[in-house]
């Protein structure tokens, strides 16, 4: 086991899976300051230092955020019924992208049908992330890249003052950096030596929804 390990850190993938993107935009995000400074993105030999191989990574332990929920875990426990205020104001929200974000540090919880059969959501800072059937790789990147700043955002209101605020939610205020530092990143992964795999690996237990989109 000890050498497979070894052989595994001495290697440099440079595509992204679900923890190495976790790690380049963790590390980007926490390296911008309050004065408009870029962020930095990791070298694919850093990130495979900081790599872990001898346990499946999870990002619902790490950051506790769902990547791949559906409409069903939300719908009732959560946003309450479809025509409900809350899940038209995530469908707004989000509706060019090809994602949308359960966040709540900003959705008022609501519990119009309780089913107490259904899975444990007691951790009431889950994060859930869903993909729409159409998403590509770089789709999957940039809804981490939104979920990372709500909670930063949820920690620190004031983090990165340089990009101006006009009120609302913090997905709302995420969503707008996102849209200015997303390509950003990308840039600077491709500067990096990061190929152009922005792929995450899709697990078994994820799923992908339709909605209607604003073009």
């Amino acid at each position: 086991m000890y050498c497979s390990y070894r052989a595994l850190s001495a290697v440099q993938l440079l595509s992204l899976n679900t923890q190495r993107s976790a790690i380049l935009i963790q590390h980007y995000l926490d390296s911008i300051n309050g004065n408009g400074a870029d962020g930095v993105v990791l070298s694919p030999k850093d990130v495979c230092e900081r790599e872990t191989f001898i346990h499946p990574y999870s990002l619902r332990n790490d950051k506790n955020i769902i990547l791949g929920s559906d409409f069903s875990t939300l719908v009732g426990p959560y946003l309450g019924k479809p025509d409900s205020p809350n899940f038209q104001t995530m469908i707004d929200l989000y509706g060019k992208e090809m994602f949308l974000i359960y966040s709540p540090y900003s959705m008022k919880k609501r519990c119009d049908t309780p089913d107490t059969q259904g899975p444990d959501h007691s951790r009431s800072d889950t994060m859930h992330i869903i993909l729409h059937k159409d998403h590509i790789g770089r789709d999957r990147v940039k809804a981490l890249f939104t979920a990372f700043i709500i909670q930063k955002l949820a920690k620190d209101p004031n983090w990165n003052n340089s990009i101006p605020r006009n009120g609302g939610s913090h997905d709302e205020t995420a969503l707008c950096m996102s849209e200015i530092l997303f390509p950003q990143f990308i840039e600077q992964l491709k500067g990096q030596g990061w190929g152009d795999n922005y792929d995450p690996v899709i697990l078994e237990t994820e799923t992908k929804c339709t909605w209607d989109r604003d073009e």
